[in-house]
Formats: structure tokens, C-alpha cells, sequence
């Protein structure tokens, strides 16, 4: 009888023994498939940090580009302005030539 409970204990041990070992391989599957999703996740990550970072730079060209445009329109508006004046200046250097013949010619 002890014989027969030792092995029933035995055969109990065992069954406890395959069912850990089912469970630690369970374990590990779960384990590998949680370390899997976690470098998915990292990969993701650096890809989303990546994509923020060149619409950062893509965003700070633009500007570059807005700011330079604005200069290069604030320049040929100042070189329209120059020549503006320089054109009423050359009227009005001619106004006052011909004012100064016609006072000396009354003379």
C-alpha cells in the first residue's frame, strides 16, 4: 500500500512537474512575445521622434524661406524707392534749372 501510494505520489509529483514546465514555457513564450512588442514599440518610437524632428527642420526651412522672401521683397522695394527718388530729384533738379534759366533770361 505504501508502495502503491508512493507511486501515486510520485506520478502526482510528475504531472505537477510537466504541468511547471508547460507553464515556464508559456511563460517564456509570453515573455519573448512582450520583448518583441517592446522593440516594435521602441522601433516606433524612434520612427515617430524621427518624423517630428525633420517636420521640425522641414518647418524651420520653411520660415528660412519666408523670412528670405520677405528680405528679398523689402529689397527691391527699397531699390524701387531709390530710384523713385532719384527720378524726382532729377525732375526736380530740371524744374529748378529751367525756373533759374528763366529768372536769368527776365533779367
Amino acid at each position: 500500500a505504501r508502495k502503491a501510494a508512493a507511486e501515486v505520489e510520485l506520478k502526482n509529483s510528475a504531472d505537477r512537474l510537466a504541468l511547471a514546465r508547460r507553464n515556464c514555457g508559456d511563460s517564456e513564450q509570453v515573455l519573448a512575445a512582450n520583448v518583441s512588442a517592446l522593440k516594435g514599440s521602441r522601433a516606433g518610437l524612434v520612427s515617430s521622434v524621427i518624423e517630428v524632428q525633420l517636420a521640425l527642420m522641414h518647418g524651420t526651412a520653411e520660415a528660412i524661406l519666408d523670412i528670405a522672401k520677405a528680405h528679398e521683397d523689402s529689397e527691391m522695394q527699397l531699390a524701387r524707392g531709390e530710384a523713385e527718388l532719384m527720378e524726382s530729384l532729377r525732375v526736380g533738379a530740371e524744374a529748378a534749372s529751367t525756373e533759374c534759366e528763366r529768372v536769368l533770361d527776365e533779367k
